[in-house]
């Protein structure tokens, strides 16, 4: 099955194995247990098209969004807010689509 991730979210395959999930990747998998998970707390949906296509700053808080913003090389304004931060952010990920 395939699931198209909502929100990132990070998994414990076998309770050992971590693996983090972006926000717009696809999820190979038949790990039930993740599969159920995951759509159940809303962080995925199968993937048929479907899914709603979460924002590149959705659930990252403020050092998050200005790390993600410095790796693509997009300026920060001085005294940005969260929600500034989040529309850079956002708007950079949509003009790569």
């Amino acid at each position: 099955m395939q699931l198209k991730v909502i929100k990132a979210f990070d998994w414990a395959h076998r309770g050992v194995q971590v693996e983090h999930f972006e926000a717009g990747s696809i999820i190979d998998t038949e790990d039930e247990d993740l599969i159920r998970v995951a759509t159940g707390e809303g962080w995925a949906a199968e993937d048929d098209g479907s899914a709603p296509q979460a924002k590149p700053s959705a659930g990252l808080k403020v050092d998050e969004l200005k790390a993600a913003l410095a790796a693509k090389g997009i300026e920060i304004p001085e005294g940005a807010k969260k929600d500034e931060l989040a529309a850079l952010l956002d708007a950079q990920g949509s003009e790569q689509q």
